[in-house]
């Protein structure tokens, strides 16, 4: 199983008073940009949990109650996460806490609609808290050891080369290392560009193809010199040059395309692709939608006139995808 481990103060969410630290359990929001990378690893199949060093119970500056209280409303908060633990005191205890969700009833529902739900008084969580006292020769449950990332890990049963911790500090980059796990900075999370996702991109990419390699490639493989070539489909082989160059101001024309296709065995709608060309494909369901859904040219204005906004459109569509 793949699990994705997540710190919650400064990781997850911050004070909602403003203040260093919680004032009371309520006094939470999430970060910016926490709750799109939980959906992206949901869609992922992960599990998901908090791991948190609770310092302040120990200090004597919060009660182990209001410590619960505050891993409780978190959960609510987070809906796709399964369950919180953490460390009240110097190492040797472990609090963990999960909801009885019924399964069957709420199956249907997980999702987005789940937080929903949750916000409807029939179907509120009963939250259940075990208390985990550490044995003999197991790892500390005191950030940076290893222990309470150890217990979630033999929890769920997780295959450490899938598991991932998120934190903010350094210490946390320390425990992630001692458990023998992979490690994502908070920031980043928070991008929605997790490593695992740019790990995951870069096995999915193919060497990066043009028109002007692709027809390189193909000509080279017929055995065809520019200048052949060139003959075939009536080109000057300095226009050619060009093309196998990938010079903007030398874009070829449909009729080109079509000839290059026919002459090196390539296909014509991918070599229209290459070209910056729209494929006759693709082109046909360009005017099916527009006729579809008459506020398009708006939002493809909108698209031209702010690339920010145009990256966020593409994103969204590739997440979801």
């Amino acid at each position: 199983m793949k699990l994705l481990i997540l710190r919650k103060n400064g990781t997850l969410v911050s004070p909602l008073s403003g203040e260093t630290n919680m004032q009371y359990p309520q006094d939470q929001k999430d970060i910016p940009g926490v709750l799109d990378a939980i959906r992206y690893y949901k869609r992922k199949e992960y599990a998901i949990a908090i791991a948190s060093s609770q310092d302040e119970v120990a200090a004597g500056q919060k009660t182990l109650t209001e410590a619960i209280a505050e891993m409780e409303y978190c959960l609510r908060i987070f809906p796709e996460i399964d369950r919180g633990v953490f460390c009240p005191d110097t190492g040797d205890t472990l609090v963990e806490i999960f909801d009885n969700y019924d399964s069957v009833r709420v199956s249907a529902y997980r999702g987005n609609n789940v937080s929903q739900l949750r916000k409807q008084s029939y179907c509120r969580p009963v939250y259940y808290t075990k208390q985990i006292v550490r044995q003999d020769g197991e790892n500390s449950f005191r950030k940076p050891a290893s222990g309470m990332l150890d217990y979630l890990i033999e929890l769920y049963n997780a295959d450490r080369n899938e598991v991932i911790f998120v934190g903010d500090r350094l210490e946390d980059e320390q425990t992630a290392i001692n458990a023998g796990v992979g490690f994502v900075p908070a920031e980043v999370f928070r991008e929605n560009k997790p490593s695992d996702l740019r790990k995951e991109k870069e096995q999915e990419k193919v060497p990066s193809q043009t028109f002007g390699k692709v027809v390189r490639q193909a000509r080279k493989s017929k055995k065809l010199t520019q200048r052949k070539l060139g003959a075939l489909i009536g080109a000057d082989p300095t226009y050619l040059s060009k093309l196998e160059s990938d010079n903007n101001s030398y874009a070829p024309g449909q009729k080109i395309i079509t000839l290059l296709a026919e002459y090196l065995d390539l296909n014509i709608e991918e070599l229209s692709r290459l070209s910056g060309r729209m494929a006759s494909e693709d082109n046909q369901i360009f005017k099916e939608l527009v006729k579809r859904h008459k506020q398009l040219p708006l939002l493809f204005r909108q698209m031209r006139d702010n690339p920010e906004f145009a990256q966020k459109v593409i994103q969204e569509a590739v997440l979801n995808s």
